[in-house]
């Protein structure tokens, strides 16, 4: 028979193999990933595994004398506000856990508090909040800085196996101006219901919740528009329907603005724009035979003039790119009278038109007819950096509007990068990647070209994107 001690140490290893610690960790809400560590004794082989999601191994600092602390400081990618930092154990418990506030984090909560101080700072040329961190200034109940610091308060060595540092979600402070929503009181705080009126003030409120997080005003119900025009749709119906008939005889489009994601056009103002990377779209409404006239011409960032190109809609539409192309038929014209014309700068090789989406001309530098004059141009050397319309018979009708503000990722999108730079073309969404090729990126999201309601250039997002370590 079985002895009492041996059923004991049986029962003993089956409870240790149906408990076995856990191995690794998810990443907390709102945790900040670390973008560096450093220890006291400044020995890279003893860092970098506080981080990893994983409990089996950690970060060792000791002292470097005998006498002086031990210490290990965890840098993060920008200034945040910091509410509250965890430290495990080797076996997936919270060893420590300190709660911070606007002065310092010695809120601690173990055993073991008296054995170490952490402290909150900033590194040089980090003052605050940022701007693009998406946290308040106003905020009490965390710490803002970009440093995080863990030091023994003797010389004795310690290892840290896993550490999470959790920044305060933002307070709202603005709202996404393509909603037309007001908010009735802000800042309001995270998670919390935000009461609000149309704008304009015409529109229809349909009944939907709105919520604070982390910075945004967000709609609960996805599906449902809170405000609407649906109040005064009557009153435009009859107002187009009108417009129609007074101009169908003339096939004459009316255009109103920023609203459909065109400028009026202006023409002699030179304004800047980088044609190599973003294509200049014009709308016109003029028939063939019209004689109307899209002239424009390009300079560099010296402000030197390069060339010019023309597009004429007479009887034989043609076109021409001065110094290398002289007049030339348009091929494959569409024969509706309302045309968007795309022009494309293919960097120092060509100049392509698309028309409705469809290429009726193109020139390849090196295949110019006027070789002597093409190859010795500005369009084989320079790089465009400024466009001016010149004035013509018949004004093209809008060219279309862009965003040339650099678009900031949301605090939630962490290591996110965007590829393209400003300028992006009215209605383009962006495309972004990892900025680590050690991360992977999950989620979905979009930020897309906008204007708002007083026609100012704006990025909407939506979704979600992060970037983070593979599993």
């Amino acid at each position: 028979m079985l002895t009492t001690l041996t059923l004991l140490l049986l029962l003993l290893r089956i409870s240790e193999q149906d408990i076995a610690p856990p191995q690794t960790r998810d990443r907390l809400e709102n945790e900040i990933i670390i973008q560096k560590i450093e220890n006291s004794q400044n020995d890279p082989a003893y860092i970098g595994k506080a981080s990893d999601l994983e409990f089996v191994s950690g970060d060792l600092a000791q002292s470097v004398d005998g006498s002086a602390p031990s210490w290990l400081r965890f840098t993060l990618d920008q200034v945040y506000c910091i509410a509250k930092v965890i430290r495990y154990d080797g076996l997936g418990n919270e060893y420590q856990s300190w709660t911070c506030t606007e002065i310092n984090c010695e809120a601690c909560v173990s055993l073991y508090c008296s054995d170490s101080v952490l402290e909150v700072s900033m590194s040089n040329g980090n003052t605050g909040d940022s701007g693009n961190t998406g946290d308040s200034g106003s905020i009490s109940d965390c710490k803002h800085g970009n440093i995080v610091t863990l030091t023994r308060t003797d010389p004795t060595s310690f290892r840290v196996f896993e550490i999470a540092i959790l920044r305060k979600p933002a307070d709202c402070t603005a709202v996404d101006p393509t909603l037309l929503i007001k908010p009735d009181d802000l800042p309001a705080s995270h998670n919390t219901e935000v009461s609000y009126s149309c704008i304009p003030h015409y529109m229809k409120t349909v009944k939907n919740v709105a919520v604070c997080d982390d910075g945004k005003i967000r709609l609960t119900n996805v599906d449902l528009i809170p405000c609407s025009r649906l109040a005064i749709m009557n009153n435009l119906f009859i107002f187009f329907a009108v417009l129609q008939i007074a101009t169908a005889a003339s096939d004459t489009e009316f255009f109103f603005g920023w609203e459909d994601g065109w400028n009026v056009l202006e023409t002699q103002v030179w304004f800047h724009y980088p044609w190599e990377d973003v294509p200049i779209e014009v709308k016109t409404d003029g028939a063939i035979g019209s004689n109307e006239i899209i002239s424009f011409e390009v300079g560099n960032t010296e402000d030197v003039g390069i060339a010019r190109v023309d597009v004429i809609l007479d009887h034989d539409p043609h076109y021409l790119v001065q110094y290398c192309q002289e007049e030339k038929n348009l091929a494959n014209l569409p024969e509706e009278n309302r045309r968007v014309w795309t022009f494309k700068k293919h960097g120092l090789e060509g100049i392509s038109i698309d028309c409705n989406g469809v290429e009726v001309g193109r020139i390849m530098f090196n295949d110019s007819a006027i070789p002597e004059d093409c190859l010795g141009s500005r369009w084989r050397s320079d790089k465009v950096a400024k466009v001016n319309f010149i004035k013509a018979e018949e004004a093209s009708k809008g060219i279309r509007a862009i965003c040339t503000k650099e678009f900031q990722t949301p605090q939630t999108w962490q290591y996110v990068q965007v590829l393209e730079t400003s300028p992006v073309l009215y209605g383009r969404d962006l495309n972004f990647q990892c900025a680590r090729q050690s991360l992977k990126m999950v989620g979905s999201g979009t930020a897309t070209c906008l204007r708002d309601s007083e026609g100012s250039e704006i990025y909407k997002t939506d979704g979600q994107i992060k970037c983070e370590h593979g599993k």
